[in-house]
């Protein structure tokens, strides 16, 4: 096999080892891992602590309308970065499309976060959880 054949087979095999790394990364969910104090919201390039002591309001909504992205990633099957609605106005979101249920919480400082598990039902604990904990 002649050198230029060799290099090309190394960056086709490279690109392919690539593509597939990136696939897993941006295929993973969003995690919320709570305490007794606060929720962890994690997720490819995002991670927010949300103490329970801050939220003023929080709900969970089934066919919740994400409005349009304004900043953000791109990720495939996730809607993640600074969103607008018509309810909530600007709030920042980490959600995972195919979940029919997202909870959204309000800040006492009138900051809105909007996001989900990657299912409903773990959805739906994490939401009994926190309004368990939230005064």
């Amino acid at each position: 096999m002649s050198s230029k054949r060799k290099k090309i087979t190394a960056l086709c095999i490279l690109a392919i080892t690539l593509l597939a790394v990136g696939l897993v990364v941006f295929n993973l969910g969003i995690s919320a891992a709570v305490s007794d104090t606060s929720v962890k919201l994690a997720g490819f390039w995002y991670n927010e602590i949300i103490e329970y002591s801050d939220i003023d309001e929080i709900n969970i909504y089934t066919g919740f309308e994400f409005g349009k992205k304004q900043s953000g990633i791109g990720v495939p099957g996730t809607y993640r970065g600074i969103y607008v609605n018509d309810l909530l106005g600007e709030y920042e979101c980490s959600a995972n499309k195919d979940v029919s249920s997202a909870i959204v919480i309000k800040m006492t400082n009138g900051k809105y976060f909007v996001f989900n598990c990657n299912t409903r039902e773990q959805t739906s604990q994490v939401y009994n959880f926190i309004k368990s904990r939230v005064n």
